[in-house]
């Protein structure tokens, strides 16, 4: 353990030089930069092999971006390397279950090629160590120490990750990257609404703009793959998952997550601007009625819940959340779980969220809850309805007033599955617009984008096409913007799209390496 400690201290003593350094560069000007840029060559950035394998080092691993260095065996093999490899974390679990904590063996046995996931049976482990650390025994000492120098090496790798991006925004701002890009990126392939041939786009700062078709001896990055804009799960629930998920979640395939259900408190923070993370909006607190859903619920965290009695609570509550930050408001009609409001009230919730100038969505559940949703011009549903099969004058009447809804089709048993997914069917044929949400939080789910979710839409008889026209609509900012989808090539089937991957509009250069 000493040696251990002596060497993490050494690091951390590297890693604050490193940092320091940044303060140097963000003394010169672009054009002082520009005369010795050229020395730099392919230098490393936050997509290099060498920063992605310091990131599995650390335990933030993801198979997928593997497929960003195909055309680089060393860079590939290297990363290959640290992600079958135990994470530093992972070895210290390790030496804690040699030292006799309760470690699990279903944490001791995990697969290491995988980022790290919350765990409540470590809780124990680490009140353990924090709570006797002044009175206990050398070790346990000791191990306190580790756990605090870890904590240090990531917050000190996190604050040189910032300081890197500030000192590049301030020197270079929308100049080319070492990588060699020169500003118009030239793609094999693109998508627009539909597949495109090669594409040229020019970069403007964190912004990509097409520019028009492009032949193949174009100038520019030749990246490998296909461009798309940036994926979005228009329903998660955050705080059901680790709070660093955010970047799990871009290295997945998503640049944007739509939170329908949380304490806005948490999730203003959480939304918080990352250049390395899926950006997250969200509505804040469920509204409901008093005893209503979710209120009951023992996986609702505290703050998730508003209960709604009258109109004055639903003017209050509308601006705690508008207050917070919330980009939509979430409603909850789930007569099967307890009371709803009446007409009335339901009216009068509506009404205030359309003063705030937000689009409401509602949790629908249980018989005739769908059909009061669309008489009160609910804006979007959070799930596909899956209590009852609805009548297609009623879908009709919700396609007419561009009511949309979210599929969450993975997420159910046979019986609701299948009332869904008719639903679905008649609702697209209706011309009713499908976006894409799992409803992430709601069972085992991967960190991303979710093959049984795109196996699922494509069962509802959704093609290529529909399915990246759900996976990039809803409302929000224009999708070419910060961040984008690349994948290695065009998918041939619609759960390849799984294997796509979120990157900054700065960080394509890599791509073309």
């Amino acid at each position: 353990m000493g040696t251990a400690l002596k060497r993490i201290a050494r690091v951390k003593h590297i890693q604050e030089v490193l940092t320091q350094q940044w303060s140097v560069l963000a003394t010169l000007t672009p054009t002082e930069y520009a005369e010795f840029r050229g020395f730099l060559a392919n230098s490393s950035g936050f997509q290099s092999h060498q920063y992605r394998a310091f990131e599995f080092l650390l335990g933030n691993k993801n198979a997928r971006m593997l497929s960003v260095f195909e055309s680089d065996p060393v860079g590939h093999a290297a990363l290959t390397e640290a992600l079958e490899a135990p994470s530093l974390y992972d070895e210290f679990l390790r030496f804690l279950a040699r030292a006799g904590f309760a470690i699990p063996a279903s944490v001791l046995e995990r697969d290491v090629t995988l980022a790290h996931v919350f765990t409540p049976e470590l809780v124990p482990v680490f009140r353990q160590i924090y709570e006797g650390a002044h009175d206990a025994d050398a070790l346990q000492w000791r191990v306190y120490e580790a756990c605090e120098e870890l904590v240090d090496l990531e917050d000190n790798f996190h604050f040189w990750r910032f300081r890197h991006m500030r000192t590049v925004n301030r020197t270079i701002g929308i100049k080319a990257g070492t990588g060699g890009s020169s500003g118009v990126d030239f793609l094999k392939r693109a998508w627009r609404g539909a597949w495109m041939g090669p594409s040229l786009f020019r970069r403007g700062g964190a912004t990509l703009h097409y520019v028009g078709p492009a032949d193949t001896d174009a100038a520019g990055i030749a990246l490998p793959g296909v461009l798309l804009p940036g994926f979005t799960d228009h329903h998660v629930h955050l705080q059901l998952h680790p709070a660093d998920a955010l970047e799990p979640l871009a290295a997945g395939g998503l640049s944007r997550v739509i939170d329908l259900g949380g304490d806005p408190d948490v999730l203003a923070v959480l939304a918080e601007p990352d250049p390395f993370a899926a950006a997250l909006e969200f509505a804040g607190a469920f509204l409901t009625a008093p005893g209503g859903y979710p209120s009951d619920r023992a996986w609702a965290p505290a703050g998730s819940w508003r209960e709604i009695a009258s109109a004055d609570d639903a003017e209050l509550a509308v601006a705690e959340q508008v207050a917070a930050g919330a980009s939509r408001i979430k409603i909850a009609l789930n007569a099967d779980a307890g009371p709803v409001w009446d007409d009335a009230l339901l009216a009068e919730v509506v009404a205030e969220v359309r003063a705030a100038g937000l689009p409401v969505v509602a949790h629908v559940e249980g018989a005739g809850q769908a059909e009061r949703a669309i008489d009160a011009g609910v804006d979007v549903l959070a799930h596909a309805p899956f209590s009852e099969v609805l009548p297609s004058t009623l879908v009709a009447r919700a396609v007419a007033q561009g009511q949309r809804w979210v599929s969450t089709l993975a997420i159910h048993e046979p019986a609701e599955r299948a009332i869904a997914l008719e639903n679905v069917r008649g609702f697209r044929a209706a011309g009713g617009e499908l976006l894409y949400g799992t409803d992430l939080g709601n069972g085992e789910q991967p960190l991303g984008l979710n093959p049984a979710e795109l196996a699922a839409l494509a069962e509802a008889g959704l093609d290529e096409t529909a399915v990246l026209r759900a996976l990039v609509g809803g409302f929000g900012r224009g999708r070419w913007k910060k961040r984008v989808t690349w994948m290695p090539g065009r998918p041939t089937a619609i759960t390849d799209l799984a294997g796509a991957v979120s990157l900054g509009v700065g960080d394509l250069e890599a791509a073309g390496r």
